[in-house]
């Protein structure tokens, strides 16, 4: 008989082991800490159990691949609450419709946490996508798909649904050894189109630029990035969503967040028998957001990197020079609404900026004739596919991607306003102030004029005054010379001298009936001849 139950014993727990490393968790069913206790997906790709990172005393449950060494988790359930020791008797169970983690306590430690859980959800299963899910075997109740760590496998969405107030992201580890939420996300963007986004503490440090037809503006080196992702938007919920679907050359890879920012695209390699790198986001001064500041753009193969857009110029002229580019540019003159004196600029090959609005079953000629009788509108771009993409804010994070790079067929032209108005105006006040300088300067070198001719006769009338009161003097200094003066000097001056009596004999002495005036000299008067011949 003992021996009849020693073999019954070891059947059942036979029996029991083997369920534990099935792909399913039926109800009533658990697994404990125990390096035989694991689940297995169907084709034994992923494996699911307890596991302690690195050194640490910290235990978690999680997601790894089956066959690949060293262990790499893809998914952790209480990465923010470990079971610390004692670690025996910890187990998974199946209660109530919900996976929960207990610890040696029997302390729930972490669960599924389906607020109103369904009769029907009767098992777990881990598939070979790498999800665990809940179901009922027709609809699934939950999955760890929907609550992703640092590891994004294919067939995995992240994104959001405002309606249901639900949001998909990559978080980071903490550190290389600790599993626990880092500082680091990806995550899709707010803005209409969808983008990836990393956000470093909250705030935005990365972008792949507008989704369109299939692909990102990743900056990569190779275009591995063309096909890798589906993106899906539902307008009455307001939910984004991007797909990863995987690597085309390889049925095992992933996108890994790291815990330094760093993302990362991996296949395994079954002939190296090790991880292959496909590409990583880069970390140039070009990617970081808003590097060369609003209406700026960024080129990583030129020196300096930053410029500002045609029709603009630094805000802040002493910082660009000194290469602190985040006061951006502005324009060199100031829109004028109303006008039809506008110019698109084309730009083909950028990385296109953040924040925009779409419209979609229009063409090209529309989106120009919209935009620029928007006064508002800054820039608008125009694909392929018939979608119109409108900017009407500053244009941040514009930059220039490496020739054939980019598999987003976008054209950008930026709104900028002609200065034919303000060339005309400035002809006008050209001539305008040469005619006045003209006229000044002609007025000037009249009353120059004026004055030296005025100078010359002053000096002229002083000198000849001089001399005929330098004759006079001398001739009136001889007694009896006076009354031949006349003829004495006819030869020399050619004037007639008289005397005082003389002048008073024919003017009458002065009398106001023979006044006739006043000049310069002073009174003029008519005389009576009294000689038929005066000189």
């Amino acid at each position: 008989m003992k021996i009849i139950l020693v073999l019954l014993l070891s059947y059942f727990h036979l029996v029991s082991r083997n369920s534990t490393r099935s792909d399913t968790l039926l109800p009533g069913q658990s697994f404990s800490f125990s390096a035989e206790d694991t689940l297995v997906s169907k084709q034994g790709k992923f494996e699911l159990g307890f596991f302690c990172p690195g050194n640490s005393e910290k235990l978690f449950i999680g997601i790894w691949y089956t066959n690949i060494k060293p262990k790499t988790v893809v998914w952790i359930a209480n990465r923010d609450n470990p079971i610390r020791p004692p670690f025996n008797n910890s187990h998974l169970e199946l209660s109530d419709g919900n996976l929960q983690l207990l610890d040696a306590r029997k302390q729930r430690v972490w669960s599924s946490s389906l607020s109103t859980p369904s009769a029907y959800a009767n098992k777990a299963v881990l598939l070979d996508s790498g999800n665990l899910v809940l179901t009922n075997g027709i609809d699934r109740q939950w999955q760890s798909f929907n609550y992703p760590t640092d590891t994004w496998l294919p067939g995995a969405m992240i994104g959001f649904n405002k309606s249901k107030n639900t949001l998909q992201k990559l978080t980071s580890w903490r550190d290389l050894n600790d599993p626990a939420s880092g500082s680091y996300s990806l995550q899709v963007g707010q803005n209409q189109n969808g983008e990836l986004v990393v956000q470093h503490n909250f705030q935005e440090e990365w972008r792949s630029g507008p989704w369109n037809e299939g692909g990102f503006a990743i900056r990569a080196e190779q275009n591995y990035y063309k096909d890798l992702f589906d993106f899906s938007y539902d307008p009455t919920e307001y939910s984004k969503y991007i797909t990863y679907n995987g690597f085309a050359e390889s049925d095992i890879s992933r996108i890994v967040l790291e815990f330094n920012g760093s993302m990362k695209q991996w296949f395994w390699s079954k002939d190296h028998q090790s991880w292959q790198l496909v590409w990583s986001r880069s970390t140039d001064n070009c990617d970081r957001i808003n590097f060369c500041g609003a209406f700026g753009i960024c080129d990583m193969n030129a020196s300096p990197p930053c410029e500002c857009l045609k029709g603009y110029e630094p805000k802040f002229k002493l910082d660009w020079d000194s290469r602190n580019y985040s006061g951006g540019c502005v324009r060199k003159n100031p829109r004028q609404c109303g006008s039809n004196n506008k110019k698109f600029v084309r730009m083909p090959n950028v990385k296109l900026p953040v924040s925009s609005e779409s419209m979609k079953g229009v063409n090209d000629q529309i989106c120009e004739y919209i935009c620029s009788s928007n006064c508002s509108c800054n820039a608008y771009a125009y694909s392929n596919s018939g979608e119109c993409l409108f900017w009407y804010s500053d244009l941040i994070d514009l930059s220039i991607l490496p020739n054939n790079s980019s598999q987003v067929e976008f054209n950008i032209k930026l709104f900028e306003r002609s200065n034919k108005g303000k060339k005309k105006l400035l002809l006008v006040a050209l001539v305008v102030s040469i005619t006045s300088a003209s006229f000044v300067c002609g007025t000037c070198c009249y009353f120059l004029w004026r004055i030296k001719l005025k100078e010359k006769g002053i000096l002229g009338r002083k000198k000849f005054r001089e001399m005929l009161l330098s004759k006079s003097a001398t001739n009136l200094s001889k007694p009896g010379t006076s009354s031949k003066m006349g003829q004495e000097n006819k030869r020399s001056i050619e004037l007639k001298f008289f005397e005082l009596r003389e002048l008073k004999a024919v003017t009458d002495n002065f009398s106001p009936d023979n006044k006739l005036g006043e000049g310069g000299f002073g009174p003029v008067f008519k005389v009576l001849l009294l000689h038929k011949k005066i000189y």
